[in-house]
């Protein structure tokens, strides 16, 4: 509810479904594919998609991420503004008792990384721009290091710091 046409829904109902009491469960021999257009058959109230959903996920960071959502602004570039009335979704979460985002952190996915202010002294990305490719990690450790890897990246995702090759 209050969110733009689409982009972010699937991340809203993915929490509200693991907070709220809920399980997602992946099956060995299932089958799942997405299906990308050329174009978007959509039209958007803002005519740059990026806007909408940026709209959307402001809404799921407000309603669902505590104090978390402060490191999604921050890694996204997204300002924290522009969400709409989100009173209505609050209201579901308590009337729902809904676990905290804290607690979905620890419980659904304890293998994230989430840079804090605590450990982090800088937000962002970090781009080659050169190759536009971008350092990112999944998560996964050797020992007590985070194993990165280079991706395809835009400017839409990759905000922050960015790199040359000499």
């Amino acid at each position: 509810m209050g969110q733009d046409t689409w982009g972010g829904e699937n991340i809203e109902m993915s929490f509200r479904i693991w907070m709220c009491g809920g399980k997602l469960e992946v099956l060995p021999c299932s089958r799942i594919s997405h299906v990308f257009r050329s174009r978007s058959p959509y039209s958007f109230k803002d005519r740059n998609p990026s806007t909408t959903i940026a709209h959307n996920l402001n809404r799921v960071a407000e309603v669902w991420m505590d104090e978390y959502k402060d490191v999604y602004y921050n890694l996204t570039g997204n300002k924290p503004v522009g969400w709409g009335d989100v009173s209505a979704r609050v209201a579901f979460r308590e009337k729902h008792q809904c676990k905290s985002f804290k607690w979905y952190l620890e419980t659904v996915t304890p293998y994230m990384f989430i840079p804090t202010h605590e450990n982090y002294y800088k937000y962002g990305k970090l781009r080659n721009l050169g190759s536009k490719s971008c350092i990112h990690h999944d998560g996964v450790k050797r020992g007590d290091h985070l194993l990165p890897r280079l991706q395809d990246c835009n400017q839409d995702w990759a905000h922050g710091l960015e790199w040359s090759v000499i």
